[in-house]
């Protein structure tokens, strides 16, 4: 009985640390819902955490196992991912086409990421609302070696590159959320 006492109050100030260092994760609560995303909205069928930066990331259940990038209005010059020195940034260019724009998202997401073996398994032009745009599937692992499945759609617009890539677990959570991702990606559209 006494043991059992001391390993609960050993674990109670452990359970109320990690509640406090969650509670101060950068995180806010995005409702389903319609939301502005520059020249166009989008509808999410359900609520994601979204932590704000340059892109800005979505989840559901934890960047680990499933997250959505959005990169919305990278200009011509503009670093991809706004974290990763100048030296070691791929920068976007309004002349570059989907392959390109593919192999600079790779260099950048695996230094800003830490993650491995980013490889392209399909390029497509796809309508981004009522933009034409592109659509970029690709694979890779993760910065711990989970084996990884992506799906993306962009457009290039006024200039702007805006793009959404939805990643997860190739085990469970890239299914678990790939139709809601789908569905909104149908649903951009003109603000």
């Amino acid at each position: 009985m006494k043991k059992r006492h001391v390993l609960q109050t050993s674990i109670v100030p452990l359970l109320l640390s990690v509640s406090l260092l969650g509670g101060c994760a950068p995180y806010t609560m995005m409702n389903s819902g319609l939301h502005r995303a520059g020249p166009y909205t989008l509808e999410t069928k359900i609520d994601w955490s979204k932590r704000k930066g340059k892109p800005a990331v979505w989840t559901v259940d934890g960047e680990g196992l499933e997250f959505l990038l959005h990169f919305e209005g990278v200009g011509n010059g503009e670093k991809l991912f706004r974290n990763l020195p100048d030296e070691h940034a791929e920068v976007f260019s309004t002349g570059m086409n989907p392959t390109d724009l593919m192999s600079a998202f790779g260099a950048s997401f695996e230094l800003a990421y830490g993650v491995r073996a980013v490889e392209t398994t399909r390029i497509a032009p796809a309508s981004f609302g009522p933009w034409p745009g592109f659509r970029l599937d690709f694979v890779f692992e993760s910065s711990i070696g989970v084996p990884m499945r992506a799906t993306s759609i962009g457009a290039i617009v006024n200039g702007e590159l805006h793009l959404l890539v939805y990643a997860g677990a190739t085990a469970h959570y890239f299914d678990k959320y790939q139709q809601y991702v789908e569905d909104m990606f149908g649903s951009i559209r003109l603000r």
